[in-house]
């Protein structure tokens, strides 16, 4: 315990080993959706839906890992969810670029990132972006982030109507068109349905202790909806 408390200077930083803890698994228990989220985003470009899941593990892990041992800076890092899906509209399958040669992007993009590090240009570049961009990014991720829960809820549900326009491109093109931006109607969903249910009151429980100033609240709240989820029949033991 010494050694830990040493090693990563808990004092110094007005810090504990069970508080490193406690926000180590709800860090790890609010990030794990990316798991099964990166690979049902980026199999639709072709690739192999098990090969995706492994890489995020591996990659998410030996990066946090990383973080913590040689910046000793507790920041769980993980592929980015708006990349994933812009790589995704990229090398969609049978559509854009092969995944491969978007992978091969990526990677001369990540050589060029590492470059761009060691030689300090990209501490100059951090600075030269203005503050009020750097919120707007991470308000973006965060709203993307929202999107996503809500949607998978059920809270909000997405539909389309075809419109003319649509109607006469797809009469042109064999019966194939992408649908216009301003065809999708989003509205709330049911309360009948058990995952919106479930997922409101995992919120409303979380909120309240997080206005508790509860520690662990999230995580709590977690484990607490998941709990609650086994009789209304969302959270499914067998699987």
């Amino acid at each position: 315990m010494k050694f830990i408390n040493k090693f990563f200077k808990l004092q110094e930083n007005k810090t504990t080993v069970r508080t490193e803890i406690i926000a180590g698994i709800t860090t790890f228990m609010t990030m794990a959706y990316i798991l099964f989220l990166n690979p049902n985003i980026l199999s639709a470009t072709g690739m192999d839906k098990n090969a995706v899941f492994f890489a995020t593990a591996i990659a998410a892990g030996f990066v946090t890992i990383a973080m913590g041992l040689v910046a000793n800076f507790p920041i769980a890092l993980a592929p980015g969810m708006g990349l994933n899906a812009f790589f995704a509209t990229v090398a969609l399958a049978g559509v854009g670029m092969p995944w491969r040669i978007a992978l091969g992007a990526v990677f001369i993009s990540g050589v060029i990132f590492i470059l761009l590090t060691l030689t300090k240009v990209r501490q100059i570049l951090v600075v030269a972006v203005p503050q009020s961009l750097k919120v707007a990014i991470t308000v973006g991720i965060g709203l993307f982030i929202t999107i996503i829960g809500l949607k998978l809820s059920g809270i909000m549900v997405a539909s389309a109507n075809v419109i003319p326009p649509t109607l006469a491109n797809m009469q042109a093109h064999n019966g194939q068109s992408g649908l216009m931006f301003f065809e999708w109607n989003i509205g709330l969903g049911s309360l009948k349905d058990m995952n919106m249910l479930l997922c409101l009151i995992g919120l409303v429980i979380t909120a309240a202790l997080m206005a508790l100033r509860v520690k662990g609240s999230l995580l709590i709240g977690i484990v607490a909806a998941t709990i609650i989820g086994i009789p209304m029949g969302v959270t499914k033991i067998a699987d």
